[in-house]
């Protein structure tokens, strides 16, 4: 009888050995549940990365503030993409190289890379639009709390970290396709974009998650000198510039949104969905690699 998954896992990890590779994942709807915002169903593959040192990179349109906080309890100190690639957090490195934190330690930070238009620039234009084509939308800055709880299913602790953006602003979208392309339109003229997430549709600069991957390259290849991939994870249309960037690309089967196609990048698509799917998807990524790497070597 074949071994198990978990019996894989565990006979893989006796010799793993992998290098030059990064991990570059979305959030909510992949590593975190859509629902629950719990991460606890992928402690298996987040495990093996921290026994392994690969760098798990967060992609995501959550903020710096809400983004450190998931960081921070998961345990990672590597560098953070934010608001759809509108900033890049990078936090101080520890004294041994680690790019996991040992148990409870905070991030610290190091340095904060601005790359999307301010996000008071963006709701200038946003209250300027709604008024001249009468549209129908409910932007962050115009929820109450107790809204923004019941439309984001954030927990109220959360949503002040929420609120904190910098380089992006969603917006609950109530109006009809044909205005949302009008606004798509008028936004792209202005040098600025909108783009449907997992509960909202997100107006930023002209840049993605696919903007910061190239910079992460270069940044892991002069801290490790060695050549770097990726292997990237996401859910959602916003997702699909990390996917299409990464070495291997892996659509998570969201519970919420239709699997993701690209014209010219082979995305696998999961069978489950969500974290558990998350979960098995890095660990047999993982193991493949490792099993591939070891036989270019003998």
């Amino acid at each position: 009888m074949g071994l198990n998954f978990k019996q894989q896992v565990d006979t893989a990890l006796e010799s793993f050995k992998l290098e030059g590779w990064i991990v570059v994942s979305d959030l909510d709807g992949s590593l975190l549940d859509h629902y629950s915002y719990s991460f606890e169903k992928a402690r298996q593959a987040l495990g093996l990365l921290r026994k392994l040192n690969i760098p798990l990179i967060f992609n995501t349109s959550k903020t710096l503030p809400e983004t450190i906080d998931i960081a921070s309890e998961i345990g990672i100190r590597s560098p953070l993409i934010v608001e759809n690639g509108g900033g890049i957090f990078l936090p101080a490195k520890s004294s041994d190289g680690k790019y996991w934190a040992r148990e409870n330690e905070l991030l610290r930070r190091k340095e904060w890379i601005p790359v999307g238009t301010q996000r008071s620039e963006i709701l200038d234009i946003l209250k300027h639009l709604k008024l001249v084509k009468n549209l129908k939308f409910t932007s962050f800055e115009e929820m109450t709390l107790q809204e923004l709880e019941i439309h984001s299913g954030l927990p109220k602790m959360s949503l002040h970290a929420a609120l904190n953006r910098e380089f992006s602003e969603p917006l609950l979208w109530k109006d009809s396709q044909a205005n949302l392309d009008w606004l798509s339109c008028t936004l792209e003229e202005l040098e600025l974009q909108i783009v449907k997430g997992g509960r909202f549709h997100l107006v930023s600069g002209k840049h993605d998650k696919g903007t910061s991957l190239d910079w992460m390259r270069s940044y892991f290849k002069t801290s490790t000198d060695s050549l770097v991939k990726i292997l990237a994870l996401g859910d959602g249309m916003n997702d699909l510039p990390i996917l299409e960037a990464a070495d291997i690309a892996i659509c998570i089967r969201s519970q919420a949104n239709p699997p993701l196609r690209s014209n010219h990048k082979t995305i696998l698509t999961t069978a489950g969905t969500g974290v558990e799917a998350w979960n098995e998807s890095v660990l047999d990524s993982l193991i493949k690699l490792q099993a591939s790497q070891h036989l270019r070597t003998e």
